[in-house]
């Protein structure tokens, strides 16, 4: 039986900006791209960066292709944006653990301060008849 491994959703900014940079592509970047989209990346950073997204397998080389006359990886997410944030801020709740606070107690003070709209509250309290 395969384990399944923990994933650790927790990034460092320079992890966020590469990613962030990715999320906005609609194409597959080069190294190179990544580090031109913005002023205060440096492709040495950039390579850095990605060689440990791939690790963590927040990214995926979709393709190789030629930049010039070099081989070069074109890199994409693995995850969308709104799958990653979600997936980071279930992990953020459980984690409340070490502190004591269970999610549920975590909701309890959250859900209030949501200013959820009354559909959305509708919406929730079905989701948790489903739940029982």
């Amino acid at each position: 039986m395969k384990s399944k491994k923990h994933v650790d959703y927790h990034l460092t900014g320079r992890e966020r900006d590469v990613l962030n940079i990715l999320w906005n592509s609609e194409v597959g970047m080069i190294a190179s791209e990544v580090a031109e989209a913005r002023e205060d990346l440096t492709i040495n950073t950039v390579q850095a960066v990605l060689k440990k997204l791939l690790k963590r397998e927040f990214i995926k080389v979709q393709e190789i292709v030629y930049s010039g006359t070099v081989l070069s990886r074109k890199y994409c997410p693995t995850l969308s944006e709104a799958e990653f944030t979600v997936a980071e801020i279930t992990q953020n709740i459980y984690e409340l653990n070490r502190f004591g606070i269970s999610p549920t107690e975590f909701f309890v003070e959250f859900l209030p301060k949501a200013k959820l709209k009354e559909q959305e509250a509708e919406e929730l309290v079905a989701f948790i008849k489903t739940l029982k």
